[in-house]
């Protein structure tokens, strides 16, 4: 299969099935890619098909909303979670990549509780939330938070997978 890279204001999408047009040239594809946080020999560590691959995670943007709970279990039945953001470099791709829409992340909170992510682990304030809601979303802005019964896309990711394995 062909490589396909469609370049948007801030953002590189990459289709496998398609052929390149003849004025793409891998070297400025390298360039491209890494600029995104891909290194030339990123190709071996692959994601499934209709997954974004970008650092060290594959992502995967929903096309049903539904409420928090059950996207998380969509995402755990594709052996993956809710996205986690770890980084600023992150926050910013994922804003960037996806359509215009709203998008549950990994991020909740009982009550008046601190935020915590799907793995349990309590979010650090890399970033504000917006809202007085108890599940978080991404959405053109920045990131805020909403109830978790409300019906929204969402974004499910997983690391970044060897075909050898490794």
């Amino acid at each position: 299969m062909a490589l396909q890279v469609t370049p948007s204001p801030g953002v590189l999408g990459v289709q496998w099935g398609r052929e390149l047009p003849p004025h793409c040239h891998l070297t400025g594809l390298s360039e491209t890619l890494s600029t995104f946080g891909v290194s030339h020999g990123s190709f071996s560590h692959m994601c499934p098909d209709t997954w974004i691959g970008f650092q060290s995670k594959c992502y995967y943007f929903s096309e049903n909303r539904n409420d928090w709970n059950t996207s998380l279990e969509n995402c755990k039945a594709l052996e993956a979670s809710l996205t986690s953001i770890d980084s600023l470099e992150e926050l910013h791709f994922l804003l960037h990549y996806g359509r215009p829409l709203h998008y549950w992340v990994g991020l909740h909170r009982e009550g008046s509780d601190p935020w915590r992510w799907c793995n349990g682990s309590l979010f650090n304030n890399l970033f504000d939330i917006q809202g007085n809601g108890q599940c978080a979303y991404l959405n053109p802005a920045g990131v805020s938070s909403d109830w978790c019964s409300q019906l929204k896309y969402s974004v499910c990711s997983h690391p970044l997978k060897s075909p050898r394995g490794a």
